[in-house]
């Protein structure tokens, strides 16, 4: 027969176990990119939520003849967002990324026509998906 002290420990114990049986593992909490072109006229974020991640980005200076490139690398693969055409709209795409794996984000400007000059590149900023 148990006792009312072993009892106790009993319950305790049990309390323990249940709370790290729901707990389970913690999330994994990416952390988001903002950047903007070195002139100001393109602004672009990449931001976490859960197992699907956001790409924005927004022509900051419309009919200056450019427009904004959001260009993702992660895990050997690149992405760009697509051509938002030289207007003071933003465009948002989502990507779906495995969880926890390192996401380099930057933004240049683009010239229509033009595929090989990058104006205005932002430096590379660290993100995590």
């Amino acid at each position: 027969m148990r006792t009312p002290t072993s009892a106790r420990a009993l319950v305790a114990g049990g309390v323990a176990a249940a709370a790290l049986m729901f707990a389970g593992s913690p999330a994994f909490a990416g952390t988001d990119a903002n950047v903007y072109t070195t002139n100001n006229a393109g602004s672009g974020a990449f931001h976490t939520s859960g197992s699907v991640e956001r790409m924005q980005a927004c022509d900051e200076k419309a009919n200056d003849g450019l427009y904004p490139v959001l260009e993702l690398k992660y895990g050997g693969k690149e992405h760009v967002l697509p051509n938002i055409g030289d207007d003071p709209d933003c465009r948002n795409s989502t990507i779906n990324i495995p969880e926890g794996t390192s996401v380099k984000v930057r933004i240049y400007l683009n010239r229509p026509g033009s595929d090989t000059h990058n104006y205005h590149a932002s430096s590379w900023h660290n993100a995590t998906a």
